[in-house]
């Protein structure tokens, strides 16, 4: 029983260690409104809360290779399509939709783009259609050590500036905007290794596997 038991451990260490492993990267920013256009007065005002929600996998490739898999046209500047999904709640109201990302390793001006650029199905706001929702942290310093995805959440307190944009759109492809801080406490959620579940199944099974012989072996005379 022992040496099985030290086999499963052992695969599954190599399982989570030799290959990488992907991870779903979860948290969320808060803050608040600063300004609203007149034209979306009816459902957002200055001071309202802001609450980004966001999951994503952090092995999604960089768009940016060309062709994919091949060179890094831009090695400090990664841009990640459909990552994963979002949502943004401004007040009352909530729209959410594919998530796209952008990361700068840039020495002094790192920074790290979070938008929601299609948000169809969403709710509309006097009329107007929903169209992006994005957060911009740049952190004016140096903070990550390439361009590739955060494999584990990055605390708001981390950059300098941190605006928040939410834009809709009316006739003639009008814009009309809200603009925002990140200012409050970030929730983070961490990430758990995708062999994790196996890894329990097998110990939860090894488990199993001990109690049935022990029941079923005659008892001691």
């Amino acid at each position: 029983m022992l040496r099985i038991f030290a086999a499963a451990l052992f695969a599954a260490i190599v399982g989570t260690t030799g290959v990488a492993q992907a991870a779903t990267v979860t948290g969320s920013y808060t803050g608040s409104l600063i300004s609203v256009d007149p034209m979306l007065a009816g459902d957002f005002a200055a001071g309202n809360a802001i609450t980004f929600a966001f999951s994503y996998d952090d092995t999604t490739p960089d768009s940016l290779f060309y062709p994919p898999g091949g060179i890094d046209w831009f090695p400090n500047n990664g841009v990640y399509q459909n990552a994963g999904t979002g949502s943004v709640t401004v007040g009352g109201y909530t729209a959410s939709g594919p998530l796209f990302l952008d990361v700068t390793d840039d020495m002094a001006n790192d920074g790290f783009t979070l938008a929601l650029n299609s948000l169809a199905g969403s709710p509309l706001s006097n009329g107007l259609v929903p169209g992006q929702a994005s957060l911009n942290l740049t952190a004016l310093s140096t903070l990550f050590s390439s361009d590739h995805l955060p494999s584990s959440y990055v605390a708001a307190s981390l950059f300098m500036l941190r605006s928040f944009q939410f834009t809709f759109y009316g006739p003639g492809f009008t814009p009309y905007s809200m603009t925002g801080t990140i200012d409050g406490p970030s929730v983070a959620t961490t990430p758990l290794p995708a062999a994790f579940p196996l890894f329990a199944s097998a110990l939860l099974g090894l488990g199993f596997a001990g109690w049935r012989r022990r029941k079923s072996a005659p008892a001691a005379a």
